[in-house]
């Protein structure tokens, strides 16, 4: 494990990380430190000990120890998404995150999912795609515009909610220097709140983020603003779940079927608040971890040319000939299907996991103290020779049930683009799914390449709460 001098505590590694591309730093400190060295030790602001855990047999005992009890090991103790989304599935710890993921599991009924999902996508996607042809060759912030559909999908599949959010492409279309920003008050106001800053970065790095409310007061009246329009959510859903000609007309979304949840059911029932801090939850992994898959979907189907043929012959084979693309279809695409998990390997939504350590444990033979942060870096764990054939190799073959990847076993934890163990991510079918419906169609319909804008320039990849580009990806995109 490496050490670094006194002189740094008050700092720490902090400028360093934050100056420098996601998880560049990091590792070139492992590689430094030597292929024998897979816990890298490094401090940040006022000697805050992190703990990073390149191995795939260490991330397996963190990840595979037992969650849903009194005292877990591993905490998450991530306050500051807490203010943000509440207590829910992502921020919970122990018997309380258990026994939320036992009365919620049942809701992401596969069938029930994949109904939700065939009549609401098609409808968003064709809107889209005929945006993107009355603007034929204009520039397209994809991040906007896929965060757009992402958020109408989550809004409906979830909440029985509009949030209009095609709309502002469709307006974008009609109006050369309109740019596609999200204007509900709800997702501005969550925005907002998850919006890095260098005093907000400083108050989460020292542990401090209730100071937030006193140091910037405007935050503490997001909080309400937040918690009032999802409150309306909740309350919208209810209305119609309790209305018997719309509840015996229309599936029920997610929340619709959370209400079902028995209270005298041996994990009881959901309180408002605990809906509350769910739907919060739901709407900002639900969106934002898909659309910012699309997001490198497109980017690494034009960086890799020699795959898009590929791509494009296996979709265009499955899709029905008259009619939409639908999850039956998709299901079909064997080469789709790895390109995009290769896509989720290179560039995978979450680049890390953090966890902190609630007693002493020993990992890969060291002692580590309580308190303890540990870093479980997926961003490099996708890349570790260790487990991976030619590591930085776009190669979707290498998901393919022919191919032979040079008779390396596959190690599960060294693939967590939805995490693993007990806390793997409740909604991964749910992205997976939304994804190949949202892509294949507009694979199916445009050929598509960068923008020069983004000629000669490298792009820095940054991390806080999922991994975007500086600068944003854009693209042009014409009609086939």
């Amino acid at each position: 494990m490496c050490n670094f001098t006194l002189q740094e505590w008050v700092v720490g590694m902090t400028k360093i990380i934050d100056d420098e591309p996601f998880m560049a730093p990091q590792q070139r400190w492992l590689k430094e430190a030597g292929p024998q060295n897979q816990l890298l030790h490094y401090s940040m602001l006022f000697g805050r000990h992190f703990i990073l855990v390149n191995d795939a047999d260490g991330v397996k005992q963190v990840l595979s120890s037992k969650d849903g009890v009194a005292r877990p090991r591993f905490i998450k103790g991530i306050d500051y998404l807490k203010k943000v989304i509440g207590h829910g599935l992502v921020t919970m710890d122990g018997v309380d995150w258990h026994r939320h993921r036992r009365i919620i599991q049942p809701s992401f009924n596969n069938q029930l999912l994949k109904d939700a999902l065939n009549s609401c996508i098609p409808d968003l996607t064709d809107r889209m795609v005929a945006a993107w042809k009355e603007r034929a060759g204009s520039e397209i912030d994809l991040v906007s515009h896929f965060s757009a559909i992402a958020l109408d999908i989550i809004g409906t599949v979830a909440f029985s909610h509009d949030f209009r959010s095609i709309e502002l492409v469709e307006h974008w279309a009609k109006n050369d220097n309109y740019q596609v920003e999200l204007k509900d008050p709800l997702i501005q106001s969550i925005y907002s709140y998850m919006m890095p800053s260098k005093l907000r970065m400083l108050i989460i790095r020292l542990g401090l983020s209730e100071l937030e409310r006193f140091i910037k007061p405007e935050s503490h009246k997001t909080t309400i603003i937040v918690n009032q329009a999802v409150d309306d959510v909740v309350k919208r859903a209810q209305s119609r779940y309790n209305n018997r000609d719309i509840a015996s007309t229309e599936a029920k979304c997610l929340l619709q079927l959370l209400f079902d949840a028995e209270p005298g059911s041996r994990h009881g029932s959901l309180s408002h608040k605990e809906l509350r801090d769910e739907t919060k939850t739901f709407l900002v992994a639900g969106h934002e971890t898909t659309s910012t898959l699309c997001v490198w979907a497109i980017y690494c189907f034009l960086k890799y040319p020699e795959k898009q043929k590929l791509v494009l012959d296996d979709i265009m084979k499955h899709c029905p000939i008259d009619g939409r693309v639908t999850l039956e279809s998709t299901e079909k695409m064997e080469y789709f299907d790895a390109f995009l998990k290769e896509v989720l390997r290179l560039f995978p939504p979450v680049g890390l996991i953090v966890r902190t350590t609630t007693e002493w444990v020993t990992i890969l033979g060291e002692m580590i103290p309580p308190a303890t942060r540990l870093v479980i870096p997926i961003y490099l764990l996708h890349r570790h020779p260790n487990y991976w054939s030619e590591p930085e190799c776009f190669k979707p073959e290498r998901w393919l049930s022919s191919f032979n990847q040079t008779n390396r076993k596959f190690q599960p934890f060294a693939y967590l683009p939805f995490s693993a163990g007990q806390r793997n991510c409740i909604g991964q079918r749910f992205a997976m799914w939304e994804a190949k419906l949202i892509l294949a169609p507009i694979i199916q319909e445009f050929k598509m390449t960068l923008s020069p804008s983004l000629d000669g320039m490298d792009l820095k990849l940054v991390n806080f709460v999922t991994i975007k580009s500086i600068p944003t990806i854009r693209i042009l995109a014409r009609q086939r």
